[in-house]
Parts: structure tokens; sequence; C-alpha cells
């Protein structure tokens, strides 16, 4: 995430010794699989093609433990009812998500701050946020997501999709 951000914290993580530096110094396979990602658009610029599956994954997971947290449902979902949209960067215009975190009026919805870090110069900036809001939108209306950012840059969301009750199998 952080050489596609464009949010200072992320920057200086990238930087000589910042700590995604550093880790690659010590991960000659990761530093690998992410050169192995990058690649050139049209304008020149060098962007990374994300490893989605890993990406769903964890957001999947993310989603399942913040579920359990804000809710506390009596009897504890299956991880399987929980799927995930396709990451959005912040500055994409075409994002399903962003539209899914306002309201039926299109007010923004309130986030919930997990973790804020302070910036010199800059004040503090939230590293991790993330909000669960009813689906207004015509595909999906009334499904429950829950909608997570990261460094104010990129966007992740999962929907619970509660399995369904096959009507046969209730007949005695």
């Amino acid at each position: 995430m952080a050489p596609s951000g464009f949010v200072p914290s992320l920057r200086s993580k990238v930087d000589e010794n910042g700590v995604v530096d550093r880790m690659l110094q010590k991960s000659a396979g990761l530093d690998a699989r992410i050169t192995n990602s990058l690649r050139v658009d049209d304008d020149g610029k060098i962007f990374i093609i994300p490893d989605e599956a890993r990406i769903a994954n964890a957001t999947r997971k993310v989603a399942f433990g913040l579920y359990g947290h804000r809710y506390t449902p009596k009897t504890v979902p299956a991880l399987d009812e929980f799927s995930t949209l396709k990451p959005m960067h912040g500055h994409d215009d075409g994002n399903f998500i962003v539209v899914v975190a306002h309201t039926e009026t299109f007010r923004p919805r309130r986030w919930e701050h997990v973790q804020t870090i302070k910036l010199p110069g800059r004040g503090k900036i939230q590293a991790f946020d993330y909000m669960f809001v009813r689906n207004w939108y015509w595909r999906d209306f009334g499904q429950l997501f829950c909608i997570m950012r990261f460094h104010e840059t990129i966007w992740a969301a999962a929907v619970r999709r509660p399995p369904t009750v096959d009507s046969n199998a209730c007949q005695a």
C-alpha cells in the first residue's frame, strides 16, 4: 500500500531507511514479489498490480473481527458469510464503496477511528478507520457492509450475506 499512497505517512515508509525499505531489505522474497508486480501505464507512471486474493482474505478476516466487536452476536457467524468487494484507491472515480458509505441523502457516514498517527507539520491522519452501513443502493439492498479505509488512501469493503434458509428444509 505504501508505494501507491499519496499520504506523507505512507511515502516516508518507502523512503530510504523507512519501515517498508527496511522490511524489503530483510525479505528478498517479498521484494521480488513486489518487483514482479510493478507495471508502467500509458503515461509512464509506475504502479503495482496487487495480489487481490490475499487482500480479499485479509479484508474478510478484519471485517469478521470488527463485526464481532461491534455487534457482539449471540451466535458467531461463519467466516464464509463475509465476502469482499474489490479494493479501491481513494482517488478512483468509480468507487462503489464510496457510494455505499453515504446515506440515501448522500451525506457521509461517521468513521470509527481505530488508529491515528501524528505527522510533523501535518497534524493527525487516520491510519485505519471503518464503518458499518446498510446498503441503500439498489444492488445488495439492505445488506450490511463493513467499509475500511487505510491511511486515507485505500478503501476495502466486505459484505455480510447470512446463509439463506431453504424453505423445503424447514418442513416437518
